[in-house]
């Protein structure tokens, strides 16, 4: 996978540190706020609190430019490599045996140029700008937290660790065993129906349109069936993990706990005023984080499907030209064998 992604590579790791730096860099709004409510309760000069003001506003700035920059730049570069895959596996498909498609429909290798190389779409433009966004945003975050009150935070961090466990649970099984029964699925219905709308003409002059629209049928069932298995297994634990992780919700949990720490004399109000600010940003981005992994699954799949097109066994060339001698007009073969594939070889024979 990472080497069919090698031409990208450059891109996405500057696209990564860029975003990185731009996500921490998001953060230092927020701490601006907890000083300038600090400074509030503590009296200091307006010029100070205005200076933590004129700080966030740039902060906001260049975090923009920095994680838009970072995704743009590995769009244009999956474009790229998106189109130079294609016209690889084009060139490709022209140098295998003719048994290779005997074995496969021109569905599956549709589907192999068009979806599957659109589906690496999240692996090179997403996957280093998205998680460096993500990542810098929680490492930070974190250590800010930690910085702050290492006790909060510690609460904080090992309730959204245990949850997200629990609900990943279903989710992580539908990774495998159903999302592989529904990448099937849509193989098998790319491919009757390119034999229904392709081959339509065929169909007509043999008689056998019902034999394809009961197989279109067929096909088209066990996709939504398949779909909508993968969706429940993985959607459940997703949608639960969403909920919880809301602003909204974290807004709350956050100043429950800190109103109770607050009561109990282990923490300050202003301190309370800085979680519920930057704690309401990491459990949104451990979502993104969730996410981006299906979308990588997804995106690692079609990558093997494409390396394996890629590295199937192409027929070999002759070393030199064919040489016309006698009669250009006459046609003759000796001895020739032929065959679809190797296992499958014809008897020698001469015309």
């Amino acid at each position: 996978m990472w080497q069919l992604t090698a031409s990208a590579h450059r891109s996405m790791l500057l696209g990564g540190l860029t975003a990185f730096v731009g996500s921490a860099i998001k953060l230092v709004p927020y701490i601006a706020l907890v000083e300038i409510g600090r400074g509030l309760l503590a009296g200091a000069d307006s010029s100070r609190l205005w200076r933590w003001v004129i700080v966030a506003v740039v902060a906001m700035v260049i975090h923009g430019v920095a994680y838009m920059g970072a995704l743009g730049g590995n769009h244009r570069t999956e474009a790229r490599l998106r189109y130079e895959l294609r016209r690889k596996l084009v060139a490709k498909l022209k140098h295998v045996a003719l048994g290779w498609f005997n074995d496969r429909s021109s569905g599956v290798v549709r589907k192999s140029i068009t979806t599957d190389t659109s589906a690496i779409h999240s692996l090179v433009a997403h996957l280093a700008g998205d998680l460096a966004n993500t990542l810098g945003t929680i490492v930070v975050g974190f250590a800010y937290l930690l910085y702050l009150d290492a006790r909060f935070a510690g609460i904080m961090i090992a309730a959204s660790v245990v949850l997200i466990i629990v609900c990943m649970i279903p989710t992580t099984r539908a990774w495998g065993n159903d999302f592989n029964a529904y990448a099937n699925a849509q193989r098998d219905l790319a491919a009757v129906t390119v034999e229904m709308v392709d081959g339509i003409k065929e169909v007509k002059n043999f008689g056998m349109a019902a034999s394809v629209y009961g197989r279109f049928d067929e096909a088209r069932r066990r996709h939504g069936d398949a779909a909508m298995q993968w969706m429940r297994n993985s959607g459940i634990g997703m949608a639960v993990i969403q909920a919880v992780m809301q602003p909204a919700a974290t807004l709350a949990l956050t100043a429950g706990i800190g109103y109770w720490m607050v009561a109990l004399g282990w923490t300050t109000p202003v301190t309370v005023l800085a979680f519920m600010l930057v704690w309401v940003g990491i459990p949104e981005g451990l979502t993104t984080l969730v996410q981006l992994g299906q979308q990588l699954y997804a995106a690692r799949e079609a990558a093997r499907s494409t390396v394996d097109i890629l590295q199937a066994e192409e027929l070999p060339e002759p070393d030199e030209s064919a040489v016309v001698v006698g009669n250009p007009s006459r046609v003759e073969l000796r001895d020739v064998e032929f065959s679809y594939d190797e296992g499958r070889r014809l008897s020698r024979a001469s015309v």
